[in-house]
C-alpha cells in the first residue's frame, strides 16, 4: 500500500535499501535503513546502516545518474558484493516509510553499477538504462550476415 499523498505526518521518512541479484534467492538479499535501530515492515527485517544516497538527476540529454554510499559495518555486504562477481547486474530498491506506521510510502527500483569497495565504505552508482541506444537485436539479417542471400 503506498500513501504518497501523505502531508500529515511530522515523523521523519526512514530510507530502506534492498540490493538484490535477478535469479538470485530471497535470502541473498541485503535489506538496510538509514536509522540507529533495524526496522522490521511486512514481516521483512532491515538492519540498520549508514548510508548516504543521491537520487538521480533529471539533466537534458544525460542518463539519470546518482549514488549510494555505504559505510560497511557487517560482513553482509562485502559477501553479497563478493558472491555476486562484483554486483553485476544488481538492482537496488529505495523504499520509504514511517516508524510508527510501518507501510510504505514511496518506493522506486533502479540500477546498482560501478559499484567499489574502499577502506571502509562500498559506493556505488544508480540509475537507469537507456534503452534508445541500444540495439533491439543482437543480429540483424543483412547482406554482412547472410550474403547468400542478397
Amino acid at each position: 500500500m503506498v500513501e504518497a499523498s501523505r502531508v500529515d505526518g511530522t515523523e521523519p521518512l526512514l530510507e530502506l535499501v534492498e540490493l538484490a541479484m535477478p535469479f538470485y534467492p530471497e535470502s541473498n538479499k541485503v535489506r538496510l535503513v538509514n536509522d540507529s535501530d533495524d526496522f522490521v515492515i511486512g514481516g521483512v527485517r532491515y538492519v540498520s546502516a549508514a548510508f548516504r544516497l543521491r537520487m538521480p538527476d533529471d539533466v537534458e540529454r544525460q542518463n539519470p545518474a546518482g549514488d549510494l554510499r555505504l559505510a560497511i559495518q557487517s560482513r553482509e555486504l562485502v559477501k553479497f558484493v563478493e558472491n555476486t562477481n562484483g554486483a553485476q547486474g544488481a538492482t537496488i530498491r529505495l523504499l520509504l516509510a514511517r516508524r510508527s506506521t510501518p507501510t510504505i510510502e514511496f518506493e522506486i527500483a533502479m540500477e546498482f553499477t560501478s559499484i567499489t569497495i574502499g577502506p571502509g565504505i562500498v559506493t556505488g552508482s544508480i540509475g537507469f538504462t537507456n534503452l534508445n541506444n541500444r540495439a533491439s537485436l543482437n543480429q540483424r539479417y543483412d547482406s554482412d550476415t547472410a550474403r547468400g542471400l542478397f
